[in-house]
């Protein structure tokens, strides 16, 4: 048998007693959602704002493609709810650009001891913020595909000859 060396022993009684210890409390699922929203900053709710409109529009959109028996609106309304649900995760994308100015920005007069955790903290905002952009433009991108979708399987209506 090899004897073990002092790293490996010292690295197997931290994991040992690490492991063993208490379990850590983390939030419920919703509070960890308020606090990713609370990190994100101001900027959230213009992502927030963007995704309702987004989702107005591709209800509209589905509706209209689900009863409107011509193919013409359906489509038009359809595009327009695509277009909607792309701007909700470039809507994003602008406030984690933001936010990552804004970082560096105040970490260039930092104290040199605050800059690590000012950065960390100017990155998870804007993590945050480009997450959450992506997650709320993707339901309203699904139903206006579906929209569109469903308004291009239509037949053409042909208007009456004159």
């Amino acid at each position: 048998m090899r004897p073990r060396s002092p790293a490996l022993s010292l690295s197997l009684s931290l994991s040992l007693s690490l492991s063993f210890s208490r379990p850590l409390l983390l939030p419920s699922p919703p509070m960890q959602l308020v606090h990713a929203f609370r990190d994100g900053g101001w900027f959230m709710w213009v992502v927030v704002a963007t995704a309702v409109v987004a989702m107005v529009v591709a209800v509209t959109a589905l509706a209209l493609a689900m009863l409107n028996q011509t193919r013409q609106p359906a489509l038009a309304v359809g595009m327009f709810a695509l277009v909607f649900g792309i701007l909700v995760p470039v809507t994003g994308g602008v406030g984690y650009a933001l936010s990552m100015r804004q970082a560096f920005a105040a970490v260039a007069y930092a104290d040199p001891s605050m800059r690590a955790p000012m950065l960390a903290r100017g990155i998870s905002e804007a993590t945050n913020l480009i997450v959450f952009g992506l997650v709320c433009g993707a339901i309203p991108f699904l139903l206006a595909s579906l929209a569109v979708i469903r308004a291009a399987m239509r037949p053409k209506s042909h208007a009456p000859a004159m």
